[in-house]
């Protein structure tokens, strides 16, 4: 069998969040790992040239944190483990692929209740559910981020049951309504 060999991430990692941006890009932040300081860092992953390049730094460095792209251009990371103080965390940052060198760090005037592990899907162009992981219990709530005015509500319905996706890729379906 030949298995051919691909580039390496920069940073070495654990506990990190993965998403794709597009067809063309894989996008990886944070850790666990404090060698290089690879919580706070972000690099991308080019899969036609087989390439990986760093990107900004989070504001916050984080670990067992979620993230989901919203089209070719943003990607948000939503809570976490803060990798300096080790508690949980409520903090959603954004980055602009356009702007590749820096994050920019939200603050809805309603703040989401602290954890790690939720599960994260795009409800549409300007939408992100944010559902169940982890705060000294597991958690049955979710809410709605919306990208455009940066503001996050409770879900119309909550969910019956505790969540816990702890990273696992989620795909969100209204025909689930």
């Amino acid at each position: 069998m030949n298995v051919e060999k691909k580039a390496n991430m920069k940073f070495p990692r654990a506990g990190h969040s993965v998403c794709a941006i597009g067809t063309r890009f894989i996008f990886v932040s944070g850790s666990r790992s404090k060698h290089t300081e690879a919580s706070k860092r972000c690099e991308m992953f080019n899969i036609n040239m087989d390439a990986w390049w760093k990107v900004g730094d989070l504001n916050v460095p984080r670990h067992y944190h979620s993230s989901c792209s919203i089209g070719d251009d943003f990607v948000y990371v939503f809570c976490g483990i803060d990798s300096l103080t080790e508690k949980y965390i409520d903090s959603i940052e954004k980055f602009d692929n356009n702007k590749p060198d820096s994050w920019i760090l939200i603050q809805p005037s309603m703040r989401l209740p602290v954890r790690q592990g939720c599960g994260v899907a795009v409800i549409n162009q300007n939408e992100i559910i944010i559902f169940g992981g982890y705060s000294a219990r597991y958690l049955k709530d979710a809410y709605v981020f919306d990208c455009e005015k940066a503001e996050v509500a409770p879900l119309s319905y909550q969910p019956v049951q505790e969540i816990f996706c702890y990273q696992m890729p989620t795909l969100y379906d209204a025909r689930s309504e």
